[in-house]
């Protein structure tokens, strides 16, 4: 388990309900990224503070340490809250989504892409989404391919908190990042009306009989093109 800022093996267990007990048998999270192993993503909850102090540590097969990455500190203004989003040998991309420091919920309309070495555990590049101010976006997917990262999902009016409103959503975008420097290389956006002729379908992607459409998946083809694979509901009661 991970716990108390390290990894330990076969944790003492000793089936008494106390907190101790629990907290010294719980884990923070542990997951497998592809191309990079096992990598922690904890989040520390320091009560003198009244924040959370937060990293990422990759370990190796016999569970040492490779490396540590702050993503947060107890000081900053602001914090950062990661999902994972892709990786290879090379680079993890994770989505990043600022809260209010001390006030973990309250999300700030301010989100990014982070690009993090993977052998070093520096950051590359942190990629701000572009014009957050009239614009909110949801990743659907990312692909790194060819020395390239895709991030493709659907975007809506901005808000906010700048979380996706489907009721306002405005259509599919896809952004290239180079893998190397993080640097935009391309960014399209393609709008729900843009289709009407080839399906009944109003701005804000609401199909008529159908409903609201809400973007799943988003695969890159072979070709470049991409497919999407979506769902209707109905926002209605």
């Amino acid at each position: 388990v991970y716990n108390y800022d390290k990894m330990t093996l076969n944790p003492e267990f000793d089936r008494k309900m106390s907190m101790t007990s629990l907290r010294r048998n719980t884990s923070e999270k542990v997951s497998f990224y592809e191309g990079l192993g096992m990598v922690v993503n904890s989040q520390n909850y320091v009560k003198k503070e009244g924040v959370t102090k937060k990293h990422l540590a990759r370990y190796s097969e016999d569970f040492k340490e490779i490396w540590r990455y702050d993503y947060s500190d107890i000081k900053d203004k602001k914090q950062r809250e990661l999902r994972y989003l892709a990786s290879d040998k090379d680079v993890m991309v994770m989505f990043n989504h600022y809260v209010k420091s001390g006030n973990q919920g309250t999300y700030l309309p301010d989100i990014s892409v982070m690009l993090i070495d993977g052998n070093q555990g520096t950051l590359r590049k942190e990629f701000v989404f572009p014009d957050l101010k009239k614009y909110s976006y949801r990743v659907s997917d990312c692909v790194i391919k060819d020395n390239r990262i895709y991030i493709m999902g659907n975007y809506a009016e901005g808000n906010k908190f700048s979380n996706v409103d489907d009721v306002k959503n405005i259509g599919l975008y896809k952004f290239v990042l180079d893998k190397t420097t993080g640097e935009l290389l391309q960014s399209d956006y393609f709008k729900w009306e843009s289709l009407v002729g080839k399906l009944d379908i109003k701005k804000n992607g609401f199909v008529k009989k159908e409903g609201q459409l809400y973007t799943h998946e988003m695969l890159i083809k072979s070709d470049g093109s991409v497919l999407v694979a979506a769902e209707a509901f109905i926002n209605k009661p």
